[in-house]
Formats: structure tokens, C-alpha cells, sequence
């Protein structure tokens, strides 16, 4: 998975697009995209294009303006290429739909013409206008789109994408059970996943786990279900702790 920025994902959506077009016009005997390919190539041209331009860093305010201005034109360029290949890929379509029985042929198709529209919205608002987009309106992958951008805070990996998996292993590294952390944090899976465990298994006897799973409610919870829990704190710790 790449990097997502809002030009590469709006690249990916019109790349599908004009591919999948371009397959089911060959399936179905339209010329629509007979030059696909070469669609493919000069949008691609704008789209390195654009991914090369860096924001200026200088302390001249009027280099810095000049510089942001090219940036927007290249990106206005970009939108305005996207829109006008999006307005041909949805001529197709509304002609395939009278070709072809069935949804479900198209439905592919759809998929890719809105994650292209909403990209396109996205660039228009955050480059364009000078908006920022809320986090949860971002997706981060167009072919994994349960994909999350995670937080790690730690040295050389500051970010990760992809899902949490939350894991219990018994003394000797045997694995008892998991659970895929979708749009949940450690503070909230800590008791469900340690009851699942109980209700499976019987014995536990403690837990332990770090310190993104600590709460006051998590450490009364767990002391519930086992004898010994040991959660690491956040903060500094007591002598009686």
C-alpha cells in the first residue's frame, strides 16, 4: 500500500475508472475508449506534475505566494483533467446500462466514479478553497478501505495504516484468542477480549498488558474476571504501586 495523498488516491479512482470502462466498452462492442491508453499517459503527465510541486519554505512572502499559486494552478489543472475523463466514464456508463441486464456489471464501475468524485471534492476543498477535511470524511486506501491511519508515536514509525489486532497469549506464547480493532483503541477491547478469554477458557488466573489498555474503569473491570491484574500506568508510578 502507498502512501495515501489526496492527487494519488484521485489517481488511483481515474485510473480504475478509465480501465474498467475501457474493459467493459471492448466486452460490449463501444468505441468509447479506444484511446485509453493515451487518456492514461497525459493524465498521468498532470499527475507527476502536480506530485513534484512542494510548498515553499522561503521567507520571502512574495516567493512564497508565487509558489502557492503554481501549486494550486497544477492541482486546478489536475481537477479539471479528472472531471472531464469522470464526465466520459458516466456517458459510458448510462450507454452500458442499456446494453447490460444486470447491476452488478456496473457496480465496479460505480465504486471507483465515487471514490474519483469524492477525491476531487476533497482536493477542491483542502487545496482550492484552504478548508481541511475532517478525519473521518479520509479514506486512506480505495482497494482497502477498512484501512486506518494509526497513530504510534514512536520513534522512526510515527504513523502505520492498516488495523489494529489485539492478541492473548497464555505463559507459553500459545495464542487464545484475537480480535481485528475495527474504529476501537486498547482502552475499550481491554475487558471484552479478557471475559471472551474467561468464558472460552476457565483459568486465567492474571493479566497483564501495557499501558494503552489502562483506565480506572479498565483495572476495576479486569478485577472482576481475574485475581492479579497488572496494568502498566501512564504516569508516574507510587511506592505502593
Amino acid at each position: 500500500m502507498h502512501y495515501p495523498t489526496d492527487i494519488n488516491l484521485l489517481w488511483d479512482a481515474t485510473r480504475k475508472t478509465i480501465e474498467i470502462s475501457a474493459e467493459r466498452c471492448h466486452s460490449h462492442g463501444l468505441s468509447d475508449w479506444r484511446q485509453s491508453a493515451y487518456n492514461l499517459r497525459q493524465f498521468k503527465k498532470q499527475f507527476r506534475h502536480t506530485q513534484r510541486l512542494k510548498h515553499s519554505t522561503s521567507k520571502d512572502e512574495q516567493k512564497r505566494q508565487v509558489k502557492q499559486e503554481a501549486v494550486r494552478q497544477a492541482h486546478r489543472s489536475f481537477l479539471e483533467q479528472a472531471q472531464d475523463l469522470l464526465r466520459r466514464a458516466q456517458d459510458t456508463r448510462a450507454r452500458l446500462k442499456e446494453l447490460v441486464p444486470t447491476q452488478a456489471v456496473l457496480n465496479e464501475l460505480d465504486t471507483f466514479i465515487q471514490h474519483a468524485q469524492r477525491q476531487s471534492a476533497q482536493i477542491d476543498q483542502r487545496i482550492l478553497q484552504g478548508q481541511s477535511i475532517a478525519h473521518e470524511e479520509k479514506v486512506f486506501s480505495l482497494f482497502q478501505p477498512h484501512t486506518e491511519w494509526i497513530n504510534k508515536g514512536k520513534a522512526g514509525v510515527p504513523v502505520e495504516l492498516g488495523l489494529r489486532v489485539c492478541v492473548v497469549e497464555d505463559q507459553y506464547r500459545f495464542i487464545l484468542h484475537h480480535v481485528v480493532m475495527h474504529k476501537t483503541t486498547d482502552d475499550v477491547i481491554a475487558v471484552p477480549i479478557v471475559e471472551q478469554t474467561q468464558k472460552r477458557f476457565g483459568v486465567l488466573d492474571s493479566i497483564s498488558m501495557d499501558k494503552g489498555f489502562n483506565s480506572t474503569a479498565n483495572q476495576d473491570g479486569l478485577k472482576e474476571i481475574v485475581k492479579v491484574v497488572v496494568l502498566t500506568r501512564k504516569v508516574r508510578l507510587t511506592s505502593q504501586d
